[in-house]
């Protein structure tokens, strides 16, 4: 008498065919989420990167305006893209001019006593699209508002954004 008290396992062939196609569909799957999350990463970092464009430049421009004797307005251009901002400054030496534009990359650009301080938007996936200044004068009060359109040039498109900011000049003469 033969008994047979183990008997063998295995996989059959259709069995291991329905794994093999699960393990493939959850594959895909997991392969597009992958892809789409990269390109919600790309999308983020645009406009992360947009916006401390943004917020760099404007910080320098308010800190500027503010700290300015008067606004040369003969050589600024205003209400117009590209706009130019022509500031004079005191530092107690003597007074500098501070000429902020939109540069031919399609930065905004700084230049003291016509010497260029670079740029002020640092992403290399943005541009200044359009940087307008207006001139705001009150009997008590000169201001400048600034109108800075972004672009971010992300791989899944382009995002634009517009910043407004006024500042008012605290030294005048």
């Amino acid at each position: 008498m033969l008994k047979h008290t183990s008997r063998q396992k295995a996989f059959t062939l259709v069995e291991m065919i329905i794994y093999i196609s699960f393990l493939v569909i959850m594959l895909g799957v997991m392969i597009q989420g992958l892809v789409i999350l990269m390109g919600a990463y790309r999308t983020f970092k645009s406009v992360r990167d947009m916006n401390e464009s943004a917020l760099a430049s404007m910080t320098r421009l308010g800190f500027e305006i503010r700290d300015a004797v008067r606004i040369n307005t003969g050589s600024s251009v205003f209400d117009t893209h590209p706009g130019v901002l022509s500031l004079v400054t005191d530092d107690g030496v003597g007074e500098h001019t501070k000429v902020f534009s939109n540069g031919a990359d399609d930065t905004m650009q700084l230049s003291v006593d016509g010497i260029s301080a670079g740029a002020l938007t640092r992403a290399t996936s943005t541009a200044v699209t359009s940087l307008v200044f207006r001139h705001i004068v009150d009997t008590s009060a000169e201001a400048i508002r600034v109108e800075m359109t972004i672009e971010s040039y992300p791989d899944t498109g382009t995002t634009t954004k517009t910043f407004f900011d006024t500042f008012t000049l605290r030294n005048p003469e």
